[in-house]
């Protein structure tokens, strides 16, 4: 059998690049484009929001925002689906909070590593307790509605806020969360 070779750098490079035959011709496009995904995802169209993040990603591979919501959209299908996730937060890394953002205020904190060992530890401890995994599975949906109806709102708030940092020139935040009823913007 031969070896299969391993894309080098200048494969890797090219396939960050946005595509030169892209369909979004502007950044107005894709900007356009995320905001209709985003009321998609807020009215509950997650199929139809992830469709146009694929869009965007397939002429922009690297795009941060249609990456993250498309992050967002597969945590809560999961959680609705009755399927509980384990989240790692890296705190050198801001992207890597989410987890602990959609999962704390569902009630599953403890669901949240904050080493690749205690990741493995809440997996095997699970394990170890299906009858207790069962019941949460079960009630999953319920809670994840209950938040949405909370949750929503703070985002709009966030990405308002993006927006008009981005048109005052400013960078755009990437990142948000809730402390004490607040919500806080990281850049």
């Amino acid at each position: 059998m031969g070896k299969v070779p391993a894309m080098g750098r200048k494969e890797d490079k090219e396939k960050r690049q946005p595509n030169p035959q892209k369909t979004l011709s502007t950044s107005v496009d894709v900007d356009a484009k995320l905001q209709q995904a985003i009321s998609l995802y807020q009215i509950g169209q997650l199929q139809q929001a992830e469709q146009i993040c694929q869009q965007i990603l397939k002429d922009f591979p690297q795009h941060a925002n249609a990456i993250h919501l498309l992050g967002v959209i597969a945590y809560q299908v999961d959680l609705f689906m009755g399927a509980p996730v384990v989240g790692l937060t890296d705190t050198s890394k801001l992207v890597h909070r989410s987890s602990s953002v959609i999962l704390s205020p569902l009630g599953l904190g403890e669901w949240v590593a904050k080493t690749k060992d205690e990741y493995v530890e809440i997996v095997c401890n699970w394990v170890r307790n299906l009858e207790e995994l069962t019941e949460l599975r079960q009630e999953l949906r319920d809670r994840v509605l209950a938040q949405t109806v909370k949750f929503v709102p703070q985002v709009e708030i966030a990405y308002r806020e993006m927006w008009r940092r981005w048109c005052r020139g400013g960078r755009i935040i990437t990142y948000l969360y809730k402390v004490s009823g607040k919500i806080l913007y990281l850049d």
